[in-house]
């Protein structure tokens, strides 16, 4: 698939994809009052992502997520009640966000292939 004459376009899709979670991590820091940058949230990004990836055993990465945003949270001072709020409120928002995606995927049905008679 990377090889093929669309690899540009899904390469540069799986990028905008990474930036705009960051983006929405951002977004979600920053309207429950959480000083958290870009960079920071780029971080945060990476660890959560870095721990659904290697330890494949919750659904949608629930509870994981959580456990590695209030244990990196905590150790920059934010109280757990406050990371746990924010990975819960990330995990909603995205959620929602995907639900567009899901609907469509839904109702598409591909065409079908139809076989030749020889």
């Amino acid at each position: 698939m990377l090889l093929g004459p669309l690899s540009p376009v899904i390469v540069w899709l799986g990028c905008l994809h990474h930036a705009l979670t960051i983006v929405v991590i951002w977004s979600v820091a920053r309207a429950q009052g959480l000083a958290l940058t870009v960079p920071a949230a780029a971080a945060l990004f990476a660890i959560m992502v870095g721990v659904l990836l290697l330890v494949p055993i919750s659904v949608s990465g629930w509870g994981l997520r959580e456990l590695a945003t209030v244990s990196l949270l905590g150790s920059h001072g934010v109280r757990p009640e406050t990371a746990l709020l924010f990975s819960v409120c990330y995990g909603l928002v995205y959620a929602i966000g995907s639900l567009p995606g899901a609907l469509a995927w839904l109702v598409y049905s591909p065409p079908r292939a139809v076989k030749r008679r020889e």
